[in-house]
C-alpha cells in the first residue's frame, strides 16, 4: 500500500454543520425469537447475528465445502414475515421490481404436486402508490417465503442502507452491498453477484455463499479443522421432530428440526407447516444459528449452470436427507416459490476501520484518505458513493461504525477525514500526528516556493502534490480569475465560501496566485493575516517556505504555519535542492 514518506497538513475551515436531531425510533414490542422473553425493538428489528470465526478451517473431505478463512456474522434465525413485512411497507409502496407475490396472501395453497406451499400470510392492501401491508400475528415469526434471489439482494441493499424508506432506488435498494441497479433478470443479478461489495466499499448484508453458509451450519466450530457434523443440530443423528398433528415441545428437547420425518403429514402440519424462528431453542448449530436445518430452503450466492442458483438447507416438505451437508438445489434466480425463503450474513468489522479511515488501513492520511475524497467530492445528495471513495460520514454523523456512509461525498467526509487526520503509518514516515519537529531545510518536508516575479506558488516538481482550498470572502480571494468552485453554496456567517483553489497531484502549480514583489516578511504577513487567530486543536505543521525571483535573503529554517481558517492547503511531497533560490523561515 502507498503512503508518502512526510506529509504535512494546514487546514482552514470555519464552516459550521449542523446535524440536526435523530428522528424519533420507529419503537415496538416483540417477542424474542429464540425463547418467551419479551424485548423492545427499533427500526434494526430483532435480527441478531451470530460470528463466525476459526479462520482458515478446511473444507469437508466428504462434500468439498465450509472451508472460509476470514471472519463473518450468520444470522441467528431466517428472516421472517414480519420482518419482511416492514421491508415492503418502507419501500413498496408501489414496488417497481416485485419484492411481493401475491402468493404471499394465501397460507392455504396447495401446489400442482401437491405440496403446502401457502404463502405466509402477508396481506397488500390499496393502490400502486399507496401500497401496504399486514402480516397475521400468528405468522410474523415464521419465516417468509416466495422470495426470489433478486428480492433477497434487494432487503440486504436495504439493510445495508440503514433501512430508509422512499422507491425502489440507489438509496433502498438497487445499491448497497449487490449494485442491482434494476437488475431483474438472471443474466444480470448474476452480475450483481459477482459485484458483491466489500466492507470497505460499503457493503455490510449479503446472502452467505455456499461455503459460509456451510461452515455455520455444520463446523464443529472446533479450530481450523475439517471436523463436521452430520446435521446443523450440533449431531451426527438424526434430528428429532414433531410427529403429524402434534404441537411444538417447549422447551424442545435437542436436536429437533422442522422436516417431514416420518413421510406423513408435512412440517408441523397445517395450518402453518414451518415453525416460527427459533421454536427449537435448544438445538442451535455449532455456531449458534438455528433451523439451519428443515423449516424452510435457503438462498445462498453459490451458483449452478445456467440462470440457477443454490438453496440450501432442506425445508418442510423434505425428508431426512434434505438436511445433510451433501444436499443442494438447484433453482432459477427468478424463482419465487413456498419452499424458499432465506437468511442473510454480515461482514466482521474491522478494528482497524476508524473514523475517517477511507480505505481502513488504520490510518487516517493524504494519499488514501483525503485525496480519493477530494477526487470523488459530489456534494451532497447524491447515491451511489462507498466508503472505499471518501463517503464516510453517515446520516446519524461519523461514528466508530465503518460502515456508516450515506452514498454522497460532501463537506461532512472531508470535515470528518480532516478531523481524524493521523498521518502515514510510523514505519513510512511521522505518523501520529500532523507534522512534527523538523530541523531548518528537512529534506523530508515539503518545499512550498513562491515566485516573487510572477505572484505565483508552485509545488516541488518531482511528483510531490497539492491540494489548496480557500475560505475567503469578496474582498479577499487568492484564485485565479474564472475559477470555477466545486463546492459552490457552502457558506458561513461570514458569507465566505469553501472553494477549490487547485488540484494538481505531481504537477508544479497549485493554482494560487500571490501579490508579486513579496519579501519574507511580506509573505509571512500575507498568510499570517488570511488565518483567524482561534486553534482547531491540531499541532502546528512545517514546510519549507522558498522564494524565488527576489532578492538574496538568508538560509532558510522551516516555516511552520498552524491551524487556522481562510487558508487550507494540503501539502505531500519530499524537498529537493535547487540553485539560486532563496529559502526562507
Amino acid at each position: 500500500m502507498f503512503h508518502t514518506r512526510r506529509s504535512g497538513l494546514i487546514l482552514a475551515v470555519s464552516v459550521l454543520l449542523g446535524l440536526g436531531p435523530l428522528p424519533p425510533a420507529n419503537a415496538g414490542v416483540r417477542a424474542d425469537l429464540s425463547g418467551d422473553a419479551v424485548v423492545d425493538f427499533a427500526t434494526t428489528m430483532d435480527m441478531p447475528f451470530m460470528d463466525v470465526g476459526n479462520l482458515g478451517n478446511l473444507s469437508d473431505v466428504d462434500d468439498g465445502y465450509g472451508g472460509v478463512d476470514y471472519a463473518y456474522r450468520m444470522g441467528k434465525f431466517e428472516v421472517t414475515a414480519g420482518q419482511y413485512t416492514e421491508f415492503l411497507n418502507a419501500v413498496a409502496a408501489d414496488d417497481t421490481y416485485g419484492l411481493y407475490n401475491a402468493r404471499m396472501a394465501d397460507p392455504t395453497f396447495i401446489d400442482g404436486d401437491d405440496f403446502p406451499h401457502g404463502g405466509a400470510n402477508i396481506q397488500r392492501a390499496g393502490s400502486s402508490g399507496s401500497y401496504t401491508y399486514s402480516v397475521a400475528a400468528d405468522w410474523a415469526d415464521r419465516p417468509v417465503n416466495y422470495v426470489s434471489w433478486g428480492d433477497v439482494a434487494r432487503f440486504a441493499n436495504w439493510l445495508t442502507n440503514g433501512m430508509p424508506s422512499g422507491g425502489q432506488t440507489a438509496a433502498t435498494t438497487e445499491d448497497g452491498t449487490y449494485p442491482l441497479n434494476g437488475a431483474t433478470s438472471s443474466t444480470d443479478l448474476k452480475v450483481a453477484i459477482a459485484a458483491r461489495k466489500s466492507l470497505a466499499s460499503g457493503g455490510l448484508y449479503f446472502m452467505p455463499s455456499e461455503d459460509e453458509w456451510y461452515k455455520a451450519a455444520f463446523h464443529k466450530n472446533d479450530g481450523d479443522t475439517a471436523n463436521y457434523f452430520t446435521f446443523a443440530t450440533s449431531s451426527d443423528s438424526d434430528p428429532g421432530f414433531i410427529a403429524d398433528g402434534a404441537a411444538p415441545v417447549d422447551p424442545d428437547v435437542g436436536n429437533v428440526a422442522t422436516y417431514d420425518g416420518d413421510g406423513g403429514v408435512d412440517g408441523i402440519g397445517a395450518p402453518y407447516y414451518r415453525t416460527e424462528a427459533g421454536e427449537h431453542e435448544n438445538t442451535p448449530s455449532p455456531y449458534g444459528t438455528f433451523d439451519m436445518d428443515g423449516n424452510i430452503g435457503e438462498w445462498t450466492e453459490g451458483l449452478g449452470f445456467g440462470s440457477f442458483a443454490i438453496v440450501r438447507g432442506g425445508d418442510y416438505v423434505f425428508g431426512i436427507d434434505g438436511l445433510k451437508g451433501d444436499f443442494r438445489r438447484i433453482r432459477s434466480l427468478t424463482r419465487e416459490s413456498g419452499d424458499i425463503g432465506f437468511r442473510l450474513a454480515s461482514f466482521v468489522a474491522d478494528p482497524t476501520c476508524i473514523i475517517g479511515d477511507v480505505n481502513c488501513d488504520g490510518f487516517v492520511d493524504i494519499s488514501n484518505d483525503i485525496l480519493p475524497a477530494f477526487t470523488n467530492f459530489t456534494g451532497p445528495g447524491s447515491f451511489g458513493k462507498d466508503r472505499s471513495t471518501g463517503d464516510v460520514h453517515g446520516p446519524a454523523a461519523a461514528t466508530t461504525d465503518p460502515i456508516g456512509h450515506d452514498g454522497d461525498v460532501d463537506v461532512s467526509d472531508i470535515l470528518t477525514i480532516f478531523g481524524a487526520f493521523t498521518g502515514p503509518p510510523p514505519d513510512e514516515g511521522h505518523g501520529g500526528g500532523l507534522g512534527g519537529p523538523a530541523e531548518a531545510g528537512d529534506p523530508s518536508i515539503p518545499d512550498l516556493i513562491y515566485d516573487a516575479a510572477t505572484g505565483e506558488v508552485t509545488l516541488d516538481a518531482d511528483g510531490s502534490s497539492i491540494i489548496g482550498y480557500s475560505l475567503q470572502n469578496a474582498s479577499n480571494s487568492f484564485l485565479p480569475a474564472g475559477h470555477t468552485p466545486i463546492l459552490a453554496g457552502v457558506t458561513t456567517a461570514l458569507t465566505s465560501q469553501l472553494e477549490e483553489a487547485a488540484l494538481a497531484p505531481g504537477s508544479g502549480s497549485i493554482g494560487l496566485v500571490f501579490p508579486t514583489g513579496l519579501n519574507l516578511a511580506g509573505l509571512q504577513s500575507l498568510l499570517t493575516v488570511n488565518q483567524v487567530s482561534r486553534s482547531l486543536g491540531a499541532p502546528l505543521v512545517p514546510f519549507d517556505l522558498i522564494i524565488v525571483g527576489g532578492a538574496a535573503v538568508p538560509e532558510p529554517s522551516t516555516y511552520v504555519l498552524s491551524l487556522g481558517a481562510f487558508l487550507v492547503l494540503v501539502l505531500v511531497g519530499s524537498r529537493v535542492h535547487r540553485g539560486n533560490e532563496s529559502r526562507l523561515v
